[in-house]
Parts: C-alpha cells; sequence; structure tokens
C-alpha cells in the first residue's frame, strides 16, 4: 500500500488482501477511479466480487456472496468471462458460476464458458452443505435456513 493511503484517515476501517488470484496480467478487470487529487485503481464488479468469493467462508459469509450477486443485474459478459478464464482459483470460478445462475441474471445466458477450466473433484465450502453437481461444489444448504436462491442437487 502507498505510504499516501496509508497515512490518511478514510473513516473507514480498511481491510487489504494481497492475492494471486489471477494469472497473467494482474489488472484485468481493474478500472481508474480519480478520488480528489488521487488516482486510483479498483476493482470494477465483476473483479470484486471474485475477489469477495476467494474469502468465503473464512473471512466472508456465503449469504454476503450471495446477497453481492443477487445486485449485480448488470455484469459484462465478456469480462467475466475474460476474468474466470485467466482465475486460479477453482472454487472461486465454481462458486462465482453457482451464484450466478442461481440469481437468473440476463447476463449469465450471454455467458460462454465453454473453454473455462473448472478443474477435477469436488470442492466443499461447508461440510453438509447441498452438492452443486453440476459446479461440483458443496454449498450451504439455503432451501433450509433462509430465503437464499436455490439451487441443483
Amino acid at each position: 500500500m502507498p505510504t499516501w493511503f496509508k497515512q490518511c484517515r478514510w473513516g473507514v476501517k480498511i481491510h487489504y488482501t494481497a492475492t494471486n488470484l489471477f494469472a497473467g496480467e494482474g489488472d484485468q478487470g481493474l478500472t481508474e477511479k480519480d478520488i480528489g487529487s488521487y488516482r486510483v485503481n479498483v476493482s470494477a464488479p465483476e473483479r470484486a466480487l471474485m475477489e469477495v468469493l476467494y474469502a468465503v467462508p473464512q473471512q466472508e459469509s456465503y449469504e454476503e456472496a450471495t446477497l453481492l450477486m443477487e445486485g449485480l443485474t448488470t455484469l459484462r459478459p465478456r469480462v467475466v468471462r475474460e476474468l474466470l478464464g485467466n482465475c486460479a482459483s477453482v472454487k472461486v470460478k465454481r462458486l462465482f458460476m453457482v451464484l450466478a445462475e442461481s440469481c437468473q441474471h440476463a447476463w449469465v445466458r450471454k455467458l460462454d464458458v465453454s473453454k473455462v477450466k473448472f478443474g477435477k473433484g469436488r470442492r466443499m465450502l461447508v461440510r453438509g452443505g447441498r452438492l452443486d453437481s453440476k459446479y461440483n461444489i458443496t454449498v450451504p444448504n439455503t432451501e433450509t435456513g433462509g430465503s437464499r436462491p436455490g439451487g441443483r442437487t
């Protein structure tokens, strides 16, 4: 983090995490924002959600990730496809698609994931959840725990 950023009192809690989530160019899915006299690279919504999913379930909850996905009605299929193709985490790719399909956003129908490598074998977010057989990942069973979007069993 730059010194100027660390020294500024932002009025909110800042949590900085560095990952190697995306292979290739590190600036995929980033956009530049002007903040006063500073220019800062920030994650576009497509990338930001994948970064949140990387932290599920250790620092972020599945429920929070679901709520975030529900609000992302205007993601860009080309950007999503590019990020999924370069994402180093099988868990993130699978979880992204489970949530995207369960929300039934219009942009999902335009998304070509035929060349995305989803890995082999099962992944598990939680024990005792439900297995999404299409993406081979066990997620919390939301059918018994509330009004979150359902999914395949």
